[in-house]
């Protein structure tokens, strides 16, 4: 290097924030050391580069783009680049040699390093060079090793690794011992989005619309598709106290937001629903009415009424139905309200029946234990059964009969598979106050179902469709309304005036197919 010509070099500065609390890598420091460098060696300092909490595990470092592009520009004047130590640059070798050497070299610019070899001029020294490059690829290797089983202990003790807790929580605390807690500015806005997507009525796209229409605005951000799809897939588990790491899932310090029905429910609906498509129209039956034939959803759809009459809905079948290739008729949405009408006028509730309800409810509560411990027994034996799968699963890993992998696999099917009998067997046990509370909820709108049904919204209309009545099917000619066993069983006793056994079958309302 000739000392007595002066030459115009660049300086590149990083560090992480954990290196300069750990190990003293600071700003300042680096550019210290490479200025009294530059000055022993009479280079001239052009422009400093400096990455503040970047690593170099990769490229992705804003003033390293802008360095590169700089030299792209003025390389004619530059004739060398100076860092700190050369794992400031890069830490990996791939990076080194496919993208900075050739960037370098092909400019004819030097890559110096203030604390470190720079004899290039023989084999040892391009040997020493090598050695540093690999030295830091190791280094950072065993960092990140260290720093994985650091979390992973960290993990098995309870406490979340992330960086960022999700929507719903924050910490608290000192840097060093911060807790995890419910966030009571955002909690109120989870716990609605599990109550509204549990409902089965909405997709990611359109419960981000409710949830802005409603004017919620989470950690002060719109709230999107991507948000709720984070706390619905992403987060869920985290939700439930628990956490995933690694792959494996962890038993969390923190309080969880929702319990495990709610988890199981989200997983059946993420499953029926596996890629929830965004709706440009609001459909108040689809999801609700079947086919008879297959029991095949029916699709909905709008057509042009004539002479500029408006838009109409319709509920046909599946084009790729097998069963109904050739089915052309199309149902009209007000024939399905009518027939709605129909099954909700025949449920009164006059004070004499209510009278008669409570009398009576004292049958329907003996009845719904009778029915109760028979399930129960049933459920129990379920549960044994799958206890004792999962007892004979770890005697055949431990005699070396399946796999870890297997193990993991079928352990995690057959604890899911127990967590829904438990959860079921203790369901049975809130049947009856369920019983109590539906009843409250309907005793008002009961005095005139079907005004208080039409009065309501999409929304509203959809829940209460679903509490009483969900199945709808259509036979081609009729619609056909089933109640729900426990609601058929209760209006026996004071609503039903007819008794409907088996659901409400409207034979009145037959499908006007505007195409016949």
């Amino acid at each position: 290097m000739q000392k007595s010509i002066k030459h115009k070099a660049l300086l590149y500065i990083r560090v992480s924030t954990d290196e300069q609390a750990k190990h003293g890598y600071s700003i300042d420091m680096q550019q210290d050391q490479c200025r009294q460098f530059a000055q022993r060696n009479n280079l001239q300092i052009d422009k400093i580069f400096i990455d503040d909490g970047y690593t170099a595990k990769n490229m992705r470092r804003p003033q390293l783009k802008s360095m590169i592009e700089h030299i792209a520009i003025n390389y004619k004047s530059i004739s060398s680049i100076i860092v700190w130590r050369l794992d400031r640059l890069c830490r990996n070798t791939d990076d080194y040699y496919a993208s900075f050497k050739p960037i370098f070299a092909s400019r004819g610019i030097e890559l110096l390093s203030a604390t470190e070899n720079n004899d290039m001029d023989n084999p040892y020294g391009r040997y020493m060079r090598n050695i540093q490059i690999n030295n830091a690829e190791l280094e950072s290797n065993l960092t990140s090793i260290r720093t994985i089983a650091n979390l992973r202990e960290k993990a098995k003790q309870g406490s979340f690794p992330g960086a960022r807790v999700p929507i719903g929580y924050k910490r608290i605390g000192k840097e060093r011992n911060k807790k995890i807690v419910p966030d009571p500015e955002t909690i109120s806005f989870v716990k609605y989005v599990f109550e509204l997507y549990t409902s089965g009525l909405f997709s990611y796209a359109s419960l981000a619309r409710k949830m802005r229409a409603d004017g919620y605005t989470p950690r002060g951000k719109s709230v999107t598709k991507k948000m709720i799809e984070n706390i619905l897939v992403t987060y869920l588990i985290f939700y439930t106290g628990k956490f995933k790491f690694g792959g494996v899932v962890y038993d969390g310090k923190h309080e969880p937001i929702i319990n495990k029905e709610t988890y199981l429910s989200v997983l059946k609906i993420r499953n029926q629903h596996s890629s929830p498509k965004t709706q440009t129209h609001s459909f108040l039956y689809r999801g609700l009415i079947k086919c008879a034939k297959t029991e095949k959803l029916l699709t909905a759809e709008t057509h042009k009424g004539a002479h500029k009459s408006g838009n109409y809905v319709y509920y046909r079948c599946p084009k790729n139905c097998d069963q109904c290739n050739d089915c052309k008729c199309f149902l009209k949405e007000e024939v399905i309200d009518n027939a709605v009408k129909e099954a909700l006028d025949l449920i009164s509730l006059t004070p004499e029946n209510y009278d008669n309800l409570k009398e009576n409810f004292r049958i329907m509560l003996d009845y719904q234990k009778t029915f109760d411990g028979e399930k129960k027994a049933e459920i129990e034996r379920s549960i044994n059964r799958l206890k004792t799968r999962i007892n004979n699963l770890y005697d055949d890993k431990l005699d070396g009969l399946i796999s870890a992998e297997m193990y993991m696999k079928k352990r995690e099917e057959f604890e899911y598979k127990l967590d829904e009998k438990l959860l079921e067997y203790s369901a049975i046990n809130k049947t009856n106050v369920e019983l109590i509370r539906n009843l409250e909820e309907l005793s008002e709108p009961l005095k005139n179902l079907s005004t208080y049904y039409f009065q309501r919204t999409d929304f509203e209309k959809r829940y209460l469709l679903k509490l009483l009545c969900p199945n709808l099917f259509y036979d081609g000619s009729k619609v056909v309304i089933s109640i729900k066993s426990a609601f058929i069983a209760l209006f026996n006793f004071a609503i039903f005036k007819n008794g409907a056994p088996d659901g409400i079958r409207t034979h009145a309302y037959r499908n006007h197919n505007p195409r016949s």
